[in-house]
């Protein structure tokens, strides 16, 4: 990289006292989310890019400040300082990303692959995939992600001669094995996930010599110590998301029979796929289940604030991937009692999806976190649900009392997602196609009024079995209303026909649906 280069790379910095202040923000409300890092270390990193001329500052760890700028401005509030309002971070952030960005495919010319250029990957597809959704210019950084990563043989760093030497510190060793992990553990989410890439998976587990990172704070690292996975740690999430990506994995080998779909699972089988995800779920520590003691939870999120955060993300993966297991019986299993089961699975879990998601909205409100509605994760579980539902209801007619409580449901998803299009373009895409993809449909969905409809569906605690959830929370008294603008069309103006569509009507809907650009293409530049 040539001076002229360097002196555009500076331009993109803040102050030393805003960066550190940023870090910590980032630290504090965004690195518990993809946690590849090691904090004083990159504080350390920071006083180094600080403390000399930035001609003399190496690339990549100036890409990793970068992509750490960007992703705390994406994620600031106003408790972090450093911006007057959001409008001023967002544009840093949008600075910051394609800085990182440029700077990133420069050092690849120049410049040998070292760690530290595999850590700014990842955290700037992170805040890709948080702007664009599953774009193509996400799923190439993963790509990117995983060669680089090769390149420095760490799918191979606990294989026999290249296992650490005793001479390698043991926080370099346990930032490789993150790294790792968590690569491996979005491939094999993504193959499990709405795309292009579905199905399908770049790391072969018999491939791979990398145990799995130890469950302990950074702090705990420097002093060698390691807690078991039913403890609590900033490490906690983390593992739990690599169980479920196996889980993931899995149900994707199963697809490897032509058209590579699960239509053509039996239902022994099926109950097999899906017993994974009922002892994921039976398996979590306390402070991860949603129905453990609150006492108990308190204490802990007083030590570990986004524990709260991260036991609702943990369920709305595991929520939206279970239901996708049985969507495609989910109109079947109306007519055909071999699926019943998984009919009733699936409605259990997307009706859990939006609950989850409503206390995830609360949990944002009680604390001074970083908005949860910019995230993209949130915003699909949360859309997907709403489909099931809308699908469910057109199908099987229901009437009376029961009717107007799933139509209560479905606005409540709608809700959830019109207020995350305040703070999310892919939340606003997302509704603009789901509208179009449901009006290309001709379904309709008379209007309701929240305020009158029966109780929603609270979260059932019982993950053993397929009965619906027990009917028992009402929607927050600043959530009544009708739906907003974008949902108002699709309630109002859709022709009358849902009701008598098909099975491989239905079929398309959701063919059409996954096909969104939320997860093959592009979407426009991020607005600032």
């Amino acid at each position: 990289m040539g001076a002229a280069d360097r002196a555009d790379t500076k331009l993109c910095l803040p102050a030393k006292h805003e960066a550190v202040g940023l870090f910590y923000h980032y630290n504090a409300h965004v690195n518990y989310l993809h946690y590849v890092i090691h904090a004083p270390s990159v504080l350390e990193l920071l006083d180094h890019i600080y403390s000399r001329p930035v001609d003399k500052a190496e690339p990549t760890q100036v890409a990793l400040l970068m992509g750490m700028l960007a992703g705390a401005a994406y994620f600031w509030n106003p408790t972090a300082g450093v911006f007057a309002a959001e409008e001023e971070a967002k544009h840093a952030s949008s600075a910051w990303l394609e800085a990182a960005l440029e700077v990133l495919h420069q050092a690849r010319r120049v410049q040998a692959v070292c760690l530290e250029e595999v850590q700014a990957t990842i955290i700037v597809s992170y805040l890709v995939y948080n702007l664009e959704g599953f774009s193509s210019r996400f799923r190439l950084l993963n790509t990117q992600a995983l060669g680089l990563a090769r390149d420095l043989s760490l799918h191979r760093m606990d294989d026999g001669p290249l296992r650490p030497s005793p001479h390698e510190r043991l926080i370099q060793s346990e930032v490789k094995r993150r790294v790792w992990w968590h690569i491996v553990s979005v491939d094999w989410l993504l193959a499990f996930t709405p795309g292009p890439q579905e199905g399908t998976y770049l790391v072969n587990p018999r491939h791979m010599a990398v145990n799995l990172p130890q469950n302990a704070d950074d702090q705990q690292l420097e002093h060698g110590r390691r807690l078991p996975p039913t403890q609590p740690t900033t490490m906690a999430y983390f593992l739990q998301r690599v169980r479920l990506a196996e889980i993931c994995r899995h149900v994707a080998d199963a697809m490897t029979e032509p058209p590579f779909g699960l239509r053509q699972t039996d239902s022994a089988t099926l109950r097999d796929l899906d017993a994974h995800f009922v002892r994921f779920l039976d398996c979590l520590p306390p402070f991860f289940r949603l129905d453990g003691d609150d006492s108990s939870r308190q204490k802990i999120e007083r030590q570990f604030p986004h524990v709260g955060i991260q036991r609702f993300l943990i369920h709305l993966g595991v929520h939206t991937r279970r239901s996708k297991l049985h969507q495609p019986w989910l109109a079947r299993g109306y007519r055909e009692p071999e699926f019943a089961f998984a009919r009733d699975a699936c409605l259990q879990s997307s009706r859990t999806v939006l609950q989850v998601a409503r206390l995830l909205e609360e949990e944002r409100q009680n604390h001074a976190f970083a908005p949860t509605s910019r995230l993209c994760t949130v915003v699909h579980h949360v859309t997907m649900a709403a489909v099931v539902l809308i699908v469910d209801l057109c199908f099987t007619k229901a009437r009376g009392a029961e009717e107007e409580r799933r139509k209560l449901e479905i606005v409540d998803a709608c809700q959830i997602l019109e207020r995350s299009r305040r703070e999310s373009a892919v939340a606003e895409k997302m509704l603009m196609e789901l509208n179009d993809v449901l009006k290309r449909h001709k379904v309709h969905l008379p209007p309701v009024m929240p305020s009158t409809g029966p109780p929603i569906a609270t979260v059932s605690a019982d993950y053993s079995g397929f009965s619906e959830p027990v009917p028992g929370v009402q929607l927050p008294s600043g959530q009544q209303g009708n739906a907003a603008a974008p949902f108002n069309s699709l309630l109002h103006e859709s022709v009358d026909i849902g009701f008598n569509l098909d099975i491989p009507a239905w079929d398309k809907l959701f063919a059409d649906l996954n096909a969104c650009p939320i997860f093959n293409t592009d979407l426009p530049d991020f607005s600032l």
